[in-house]
């Protein structure tokens, strides 16, 4: 059941894509890629992108913690595959070293960015219904930003429908600020688009 474990994340791999197709289609504002855009973001740096995966785990007996330095060291040590063994970050933003995961926890969102040059582009981010609320959005965002002023990155801009509140609110939480509105930029329903923008 949802609640029982701690939101940690990760870098994705290649090896994530059913789960991140799968959390894709569970949630409503998810842009539908198909599986081929998704297999892009991992084979090839034409676009450079970064993608992030959050998943539920469970804390092991021996676990070490430690405090929330070094996230740019962080993302890059994250174990890639399946079961992620090694640094990782929490929903409070605590770096962790854990034993690898057990077979029973479960990916519950991701977040992927173009990050190329000295403006980024956050183009894709979901978490499952049954998460909602409980620092999933958060923790990406925290990954995403850390990695950005890592790499002296000076802007992040994203895209939303006007009617995900939810998501305007988590981003303006995030330090994202309404910088333009683009009219008829999504399709299935048509609908605006607000362009919002983080000053690193």
């Amino acid at each position: 059941m949802p609640g029982r474990g701690q939101i940690a994340v990760r870098v994705a791999s290649l090896n994530d894509l059913p789960q991140l197709m799968a959390i894709s289609q569970a949630a409503a504002f998810s842009a539908r890629w198909t599986e081929q855009q998704w297999r892009d973001i991992f084979l090839t740096q034409i676009t450079p992108r970064l993608a992030w995966i959050a998943w539920e785990s469970v804390r092991v007996p021996g676990e070490i913690s430690g405090g929330a330095n070094g996230v740019s060291d962080l993302i890059h040590a994250a174990d890639a595959g399946p079961p992620a063994a090694g640094p990782s970050l929490s929903a409070a933003g605590a770096v962790t070293r854990s034993r690898p995961r057990p077979a029973s926890s479960a990916a519950v969102g991701f977040l992927v960015a173009q990050c190329g040059g000295p403006e980024w582009e956050l183009e894709n981010m979901a978490v499952l219904p049954a998460f909602r609320r409980r620092g999933v959005g958060s923790a990406l965002l925290a990954v995403l930003l850390a990695e950005a002023r890592a790499r002296q990155a000076e802007r992040i801009l994203l895209e939303v429908r006007p009617s995900n509140l939810p998501a305007i609110r988590l981003y303006g939480q995030g330090g994202f600020e309404r910088l333009a509105r683009r009219p008829g930029y999504y399709r299935e329903p048509v609908e605006d688009a607000l362009v919002m923008v983080h000053v690193l």
